[in-house]
């Protein structure tokens, strides 16, 4: 049975092109599972999401050899990767403008399977009924596209990202011997700070 990392292989270029160790890392951000990825082998278009993973990966590969410092490092990716997202499309821009963050992919995908023509310009009656329709598929999806987000904050060289810090601060009850009854928070500047974060009961003795 071929592993996901030759699954992920499979799926063609850009991701061809990863090494094993990168791959998997992509295998670890993504939600798809190893039928979609047999099937995306046969032919089938990647998900936009995993196809923005996979984008988002070759950035982070092409930034990091131009730049050594993180800020500069950052803002090229983020240049770049907004570049991508750039549509000609006002349909497409109406949605981007709704929902904040999700990736031209998706927005393209969601109004192609409502039969709504992208490339045409939005009537607004029909925009707002498509708003309401699509208003729950849309969050979900942003809902996902902040996840692998935070997922992809763990490997990318060129991101900084709060939400990967969350994650990591509340997976820490998941490590094998990790105490129960400690909790950790996160204070604001100095000891006596504001609490930003806790991982942990309220009622732990250790703190």
């Amino acid at each position: 049975m071929p592993s996901r990392v030759d699954l992920l292989r499979g799926v063609g270029a850009p991701a061809g092109t990863f090494s094993d160790e990168v791959l998997a890392q992509i295998g670890k951000v993504s939600t798809v599972d190893d039928d979609m990825l047999r099937l995306m082998q046969a032919g089938r278009a990647p998900t936009p999401l995993l196809a923005d993973t996979i984008g988002r990966f070759r950035i982070d590969q092409e930034v990091a050899a131009l730049a050594d410092a993180l800020p500069a490092r950052t803002e090229i990716f983020n240049h770049r990767y907004q570049a991508l997202q750039q549509s000609e499309h006002k349909w497409v821009q109406l949605f981007q403008r709704q929902y904040p963050g999700l990736p031209k992919a998706a927005v393209e995908q969601m109004l192609d399977r409502y039969g709504i023509d992208f490339t045409a310009q939005p009537d607004a009656v029909q925009a707002r009924q498509l708003f309401k329709q699509l208003d729950s598929k849309a969050r979900q999806y942003q809902q996902h596209v902040r996840l692998n987000r935070a997922y992809e904050g763990f490997y990318l060289r060129s991101v900084a990202s709060p939400e990967s810090d969350t994650l990591a601060l509340h997976s820490l009850k998941n490590l094998p011997g990790w105490p129960q009854k400690l909790r950790i928070e996160v204070l604001d500047g100095s000891p006596g700070g504001r609490v930003l974060d806790r991982s942990g009961p309220l009622d732990a003795p250790d703190c």
